[in-house]
């Protein structure tokens, strides 16, 4: 009794600091997707002139920038891949849903290969500056291709978006993408209950901010460096909560194997006087 009385307490406290740094993260990513939000909708300069764009979700955007639909910027789009064959060692790697990252990164290191015999797949692949979006399963979540040194395809259950490479900085639609008032709009326009999807057409009517390509490389540039601090902080705190769920485990482990002697423990409560 008394070393169930020693955990609960012991692992109480614990849990209770585990929560106080996962309330961090929320407000942590919260604050991300502030700064990121105010800086691709209202730009840097805070005396900038402004005027109503008329769309719910953009407010008030500068006075020289445009915007417009996504469509007004694409030269295509495309749903994925679709194989009944199986994976193979040696062939074509094959992007899915889960390899999206936060942040419109993605991660191609775990793609499964698809056969490289089949024709069609030149129709599939990415380049530099493709956007995929999930139209089932996550849908609306998206990622941006950079820096491919190899053939990868995209599969069915992700929409592919090519777009003039004279309008955006690839960073800079990223963040676009990921700002409140895209995300916001997209998943308005979500279908379904249990099985989520989302058409292309909606994701195409959905308008986009366009500064001017200089103005967009320095708010790539200033929120790089702010988000790289944000994820830091993000980072160290999950490193936190990892050393306090395993301090946790040991104190169990000791405390049940008689490492710790309890015999004499009281608990220290205050709040009895």
């Amino acid at each position: 009794q008394k070393i169930a009385n020693f955990l609960d307490h012991e692992t109480a406290k614990i849990d209770t600091l585990i929560e106080k740094q996962q309330q961090l993260i929320k407000l942590l990513k919260e604050k991300r997707q502030a700064v990121i939000s105010h800086a691709v909708t209202k730009g840097l300069n805070p005396n900038a002139p402004m005027r109503d764009s008329g769309v719910e979700w953009l407010g008030e955007v500068p006075e020289h920038w445009s915007f417009a639909p996504l469509r007004r910027y694409l030269i295509e789009h495309k749903q994925g891949y679709y194989t009944t064959e199986d994976y193979v060692d040696d062939g074509v790697k094959l992007l899915r849903i889960t390899d999206i990252r936060d942040l419109g990164d993605i991660d191609i290191s775990d793609c499964p290969k698809v056969p490289s015999f089949d024709s069609s797949l030149i129709n599939y692949e990415l380049i530099d500056g493709d956007v995929v979006f999930a139209r089932t399963g996550g849908a609306g979540s998206f990622g941006v291709v950079k820096e491919l040194k190899e053939r990868v395809v995209f599969a069915s259950y992700l929409i592919r978006f090519r777009f003039h490479c004279w309008f955006y900085e690839y960073d800079y639609l990223k963040y676009m993408l990921f700002a409140d008032s895209f995300q916001k709009a997209v998943k308005q326009n979500i279908h379904g209950g249990v099985n989520q999807n989302i058409h292309a057409e909606d994701i195409k009517n959905t308008y986009l901010t366009l500064p001017p390509l200089k103005e967009q490389k320095k708010i790539v540039k200033y929120l790089d460096e702010k988000i790289f601090k944000l994820n830091l902080l993000v980072s160290n705190t999950e490193q936190a909560i990892g050393l306090l769920k395993e301090r946790r485990t040991a104190l169990i482990s000791a405390a049940v194997t008689g490492k710790i002697d309890v015999r004499n423990w009281q608990s220290l409560d205050l709040s009895r006087g």
